[in-house]
């Protein structure tokens, strides 16, 4: 696995002391489709692995979120992918 780029974003937070976030950059993308795959096994851990998407995708997905928890109370599964929202029954 070869990282071409990582660097820390923001700054620490003197009241929560929270880590400051590391953002990755991949020398090839089947490298940081292993890291993605595998994210399910940092679960409960505190370490989180999330793509770094623009201004525009965050505000889709966050227009959209509602929409996502009515699925999954449905019973259906429900996702993003490439800025499209998946619902499958």
């Amino acid at each position: 696995m070869q990282i071409k780029r990582a660097h820390r974003t923001g700054q620490v937070s003197p009241v929560t002391g929270r880590l400051r976030t590391i953002v990755v950059r991949f020398e090839r993308f089947g490298d940081r489709k292993e890291v993605v795959r595998n994210a399910k096994k940092l679960r409960r851990t505190g370490i989180f692995i999330n793509d770094d998407l623009g201004p525009a995708s965050l505000e889709l997905g966050n227009n959209q979120m509602s929409l996502i928890k009515q699925a999954k109370e449905d019973g259906k599964i429900a996702f993003f992918r490439h800025k499209k929202l998946i619902i499958r029954e």
